[in-house]
């Protein structure tokens, strides 16, 4: 009998794979799967994943191995540090959290809407005292943000607080001082309202000041173990030089 060539039989395989995957697709309860899935298959194997965060694509492989590189990227990004984003104007302000800024990765926890009036004055009120009453409003609304910026986002690692008005520094006074010295960068604008869109403008945007500021952390921790390695190299010249012998070290810590 004629060896089939291997065009056919990989053709064949994949027929087979995508038959198997197709099957195990139907046969899933897709409330059991909010987030999407991930399915591998092959003549050999099939398996289906939940993936870690919400799938908004159709991705097909194929290939003699399995592509793994999407979960390979999940897994790096779980690794980054964990950044709070807040936007934020006189109508509303939307908090998110993140591993590392990309937009993808931007998940939003909370969406507020304020009760500050608008800027024009109302009939029977005078000029100063509605500007009076329009400030304080604007002063409680980024008192009520805060407290849920300190409730939703105590644990990250950075802040990030953006915005197309002038919100942003209010809010940033009201902060705890723990937060504020969490700060990525000064609170900046944006082009859109302070909802989801304005999530991950704002995470675009710091993206920049989150790679400097890795930079400079990773440029510390060097500097910091060339020191405490000199500090080292001293102590071990003057245990030499010591004119009733070395030393007996019992334990030495360099923290």
């Amino acid at each position: 009998m004629r060896q089939r060539s291997g065009l056919v039989f990989n053709r064949k395989a994949v027929e087979e794979a995508l038959t198997k995957a197709s099957g195990l697709w139907k046969q899933l309860d897709r409330k059991k799967f909010p987030k999407g899935a991930i399915i591998f298959c092959s003549e050999e194997t099939s398996e289906v994943f939940h993936p870690p965060v919400a799938l908004h694509r159709h991705l097909y492989s194929c290939g003699k191995t399995f592509n793994t590189s999407l979960l390979r990227e999940w897994l790096a990004n779980e690794s980054r540090p964990s950044y709070g984003i807040v936007v934020i104007d006189s109508s509303e302000a939307t908090l998110g959290s993140a591993q590392g800024l990309s937009s993808v990765n931007v998940k939003q926890l909370e969406h507020l809407k304020s009760s500050v009036h608008g800027k024009t004055r109302r009939g029977g009120q005078s000029q100063n005292r509605y500007q009076r009453t329009h400030e304080n409003e604007k002063l409680e609304f980024a008192r009520k943000v805060a407290e849920r910026v300190h409730a939703k986002l105590s644990d990250v690692h950075n802040l990030v607080i953006a915005g197309p008005g002038d919100m942003k520094d209010p809010l940033k006074d009201a902060l705890t001082e723990d937060l504020c010295k969490r700060l990525l960068c000064a609170p900046f604008s944006i082009s859109c309202n302070a909802g989801p869109q304005g999530l991950n403008q704002a995470a675009m945007r710091a993206s920049h000041a989150a790679r400097s500021h890795e930079r400079k952390e990773a440029d510390t921790l060097v500097q910091t173990f060339f020191e405490k390695m000199n500090a080292l190299q001293m102590l071990s010249a003057m245990e030499k030089s010591r004119p009733c012998g070395p030393w007996r070290w019992e334990l030495l810590i360099l923290c």
